[in-house]
């Protein structure tokens, strides 16, 4: 019974083991077609850059294909994005530098304009009790 019982569970823990491992091919395949599209490749432009073939770039896109590392490897380089993009949901990359500087610069002009404001920097209670101590 307990022999029964256990290969039940072996097979249980390998079909959803297997619909993940699907998931996971689909998803990748997803996100190279997304990152191919964005850099406004096409299959065969990518199949060069990545020295696989259009038959490979097409049958991963499509998810009907589970790549080897060194497929993974060679699209990721290709699409300028770590392998890990290409799994996650949604991946938060870093700013451009440009992003960065106007933000920096945004922030800059919100601690000027408050350095120069004291009301904004000690809020309205604080500016009316330190202008009674002035006046008193």
């Amino acid at each position: 019974m307990g022999l029964r019982a256990s290969a039940w569970e072996h097979e249980r823990v390998s079909k959803t083991a297997e619909k993940s491992a699907r998931a996971l091919v689909a998803r990748f395949g997803e996100r190279v077609r997304e990152r191919r599209v964005e850099l406004r490749l096409s299959q065969q432009e990518l199949a060069e850059l990545a020295d696989v073939s259009v038959g490979m770039i097409s049958l991963v896109e499509r998810g009907k294909r589970s790549p080897s590392f060194e497929v993974m490897a060679s699209l990721s380089a290709a699409l300028k994005r770590p392998v890990a993009y290409f799994f996650a949901a949604d991946v938060e990359l870093p700013q451009a530098p440009e992003a960065l500087l106007d933000e920096a610069r945004r922030l800059m002009g919100q601690l000027a304009e408050r350095i120069e404001r004291p009301e904004a920097r000690l809020g309205k209670a604080a500016v009316k009790t330190r202008k009674k101590s002035e006046a008193g």
